[in-house]
């Protein structure tokens, strides 16, 4: 039983090892992204009637959060990311406009 149950941990961490080495090597297509300093969440949502067409977050052990959010408008696509501290205070917050969708 103990057995298997290591080949089976090693196996996931050779997959997982695997994965992430093609991960940095770039061998996942990503979009580009270019940085929009000017441009805010809600300044996309109500003065650009744009549409949240998707989310996500990422949380950190001692608390801190990131909330992502992909917003489409006429003038295209944007990825808006709010940081938040471990008492879900604003501490933050950057967006970025799709630059190029990989082929």
């Amino acid at each position: 039983m103990f057995k298997n149950l290591r080949f089976r941990l090693n196996c996931g961490l050779t997959i997982g090892s695997c994965l992430l080495c093609g991960l940095a090597q770039g061998a996942v297509y990503q979009p580009q992204w270019e940085p929009d300093p000017g441009t805010m969440l809600y300044s996309l949502l109500f003065q650009m009637d744009g549409e949240i067409v998707g989310t996500d977050s990422l949380a950190w052990p001692d608390g801190r959060s990131a909330m992502y959010q992909y917003i489409k408008t006429d003038k295209g696509l944007y990825r808006c990311v709010d940081y938040h501290d471990e008492s879900f205070v604003e501490t933050g917050n950057f967006c970025w406009k799709l630059k190029k969708w990989p082929n």
